[in-house]
Formats: C-alpha cells, sequence, structure tokens
C-alpha cells in the first residue's frame, strides 16, 4: 500500500517537471536551418505568448530615477543611430533582438548583457544591433512598440527603449499614453512629429511587417536573438549569458 502511493507520487512529480519544462522552452521554433547550436538560455529565460506579463507597477511615483537616466545616456553616447540600428551600418555582424516591453527578461538584457556587448563588439564597429519589436501581450505592448517606432523616426528609438527598461517595475504608470509620451519628451524627440508618428498608418504598418517577419523566422518568446555574420547565422532564444553571447558573435564574424 506505502509502495503504490509512493508510486503515485513519483508519477505526479514527472508529469509536472514535464509541464514546466514545456512551459519554459519557448523559443524559435521555426525554420532550423537558421539556427545551428545555439548557447544554453540563462535559466527560465524568455516570456511566451500565453502568459501574464510579469511587469509588476510599482506603488511609488512616476520619475524616473535621474541617475540611471544619465548612465543610460553615457551608454548611448558616441554610438550612432539610424532608425532601428544601433552601431555602425557597415559593421559585418548584426545581432537582432525580438523584444517586449513588457517581457522583464527583455528588461534584464538590457541592464545586464547589453552594456558588455556595446562596450565589446558595437563600439569597436564589429557589431550592430536591429531592434525588432513584438507585442506578445496585446495592445499595451503594441502601444509601447509603436512609440518606440516613431522615435526611431527621429534616431532616437535606442534611448526610448532604454529608457523605457529602465523604468521598468519602477513606476506606477508604465506603459500607459502618459508614460509613453513623457518618455519620448525626455529622450529629446520633437514631441508634435513623435505623436503624428505613434498613431500613423505608416508607423502601424510597419510594425505589423515586423511582427509577420517575426513569424517567419520562428520567434516563439521573448527575448529571441538572431545573429547573422560572415560566419553564419545563428538563432539564440531567452536571455543568454554574456559569456556565450561574446562567443556567438565574435564566432559570427567569421
Amino acid at each position: 500500500m506505502r509502495a503504490r502511493a509512493l508510486l503515485a507520487g513519483l508519477m505526479v512529480l514527472a508529469a509536472t517537471l514535464v509541464l514546466v519544462a514545456a512551459a519554459c522552452g519557448g523559443g524559435s521554433g521555426g525554420d532550423s536551418s537558421a539556427a545551428e547550436s545555439a548557447p544554453e538560455p540563462d535559466g527560465q529565460a524568455q516570456s511566451t505568448p500565453g502568459e501574464t506579463a510579469e511587469v509588476t507597477p510599482a506603488s511609488g511615483g512616476d520619475g524616473v530615477d535621474p541617475v540611471a537616466a544619465a548612465e543610460r545616456a553615457e551608454l548611448l553616447s558616441g554610438i550612432p543611430q539610424q532608425d532601428r540600428v544601433l552601431g555602425d551600418p557597415g559593421a559585418p555582424v548584426t545581432l537582432i533582438a525580438y523584444e517586449d516591453f513588457l517581457c522583464t527578461f527583455c528588461g534584464r538584457f538590457s541592464r545586464e548583457v547589453l552594456p558588455g556587448v556595446l562596450e565589446d563588439h558595437v563600439r569597436p564597429g564589429d557589431v550592430k544591433i536591429e531592434y525588432r519589436p513584438v507585442a506578445f501581450y496585446g495592445e499595451v505592448s503594441r502601444q509601447g512598440a509603436l512609440a518606440a517606432l516613431a522615435a526611431g523616426q527621429q534616431n532616437r528609438l535606442w534611448d526610448f527603449v532604454e529608457t523605457t527598461y529602465g523604468a521598468q517595475g519602477e513606476v506606477s504608470d508604465y506603459l500607459t499614453p502618459e508614460f509613453l509620451e513623457r518618455t519620448a519628451e525626455g529622450v529629446g524627440v520633437d514631441l508634435g512629429r513623435w505623436s503624428a508618428a505613434w498613431r500613423s498608418p505608416a508607423t502601424a504598418a510597419e510594425f505589423d511587417e515586423l511582427q509577420l517577419t517575426a513569424e517567419l523566422d520562428g520567434v516563439g518568446g521573448t527575448p529571441t536573438f538572431v545573429v547573422e555574420g560572415p560566419g553564419g547565422q545563428q538563432a539564440i532564444p531567452g536571455l543568454p549569458a554574456p559569456e556565450a553571447l561574446d562567443e556567438v558573435l565574435s564566432a559570427a564574424r567569421g
């Protein structure tokens, strides 16, 4: 009797582990030729469609830490921006980033991984980063993506993106229209032009095209990265360890 109870408990535990593994899989489930052997992501490091958005609004005020804002400005200082691309347009390696502003793993990439990528690969001119926003969490995500694309029309997308991720979990009105407008103003765009672009059919069409591209690339969760260069192409689902991403970027140079 005791043995049967133990066996039943083990079967329940095994089934639970299978479900957890399936939920954490996410990632690029499309064309396998686009990805060779991707580095292991950092644990359960990807948000997938159907999950609850993980960002918890803060209970405090709506201000942005001025010290953190200055650090983000310094992070991007001197690096060229053109629309959605950060870095030298002639860099041989492209790091494509599929991200959603409501994905906390995307925020972690911004804070924990991106600074090293910029210092070691982008500033020397070896890598450029192309931002491709997606919306896995509905209209809130979509409006944030459109706002970023509108800032990109004035070559301020990356300032907008990094400021937004810096406020993730820190403000009570995250991704509201008021927050998006305040962020756009803070990164120095012409607010009238930005507001018109945010609501324009052309920006919406650009976003829809990026969503379709994400589907074709097999993006099943965020963040998802695609590295392209003379050394080949590789998809990286989830948040990679800095050392693993460094190896992939270096190898892509050929």
